[in-house]
């Protein structure tokens, strides 16, 4: 086991969250584990807060696809809807940017 092999897994341990995921193709039994990150979004002109994103970093063994758009993740608290997704190739996982779905 290698040093990134064991502070994955440490990572996953501290910061994972259980979560159910939905989409087309998608059929799962049980929840899956995934890390919730909020992080300042993009910034803009005008009046208000600051804009946090948030997003689900998932490992790819969890899902059978590659999360899409219009996808939810239910954290128990709130439903989620997927609107973007990037690669995370160094860890295996996928980044599922989110907004609120209800």
């Amino acid at each position: 086991m290698s040093i990134w092999d064991t502070a994955s897994a440490a990572i996953d341990a501290a910061f994972a969250v259980s979560v159910t995921y939905a989409g087309s193709g998608i059929a799962l039994n049980d929840p899956i584990s995934a890390i919730r990150e909020d992080m300042p979004g993009e910034p803009f002109m005008g009046p208000g807060a600051t804009v946090t994103m948030i997003g689900f970093e998932i490992k790819r063994v969890s899902l059978p696809r590659r999360p899409e758009k219009g996808d939810t993740i239910d954290d128990g608290r709130q439903l989620w809807r997927v609107q973007d997704v990037t690669d995370r190739d160094p860890v295996d996982a996928w980044f599922a940017i989110v907004e609120q779905a209800r």
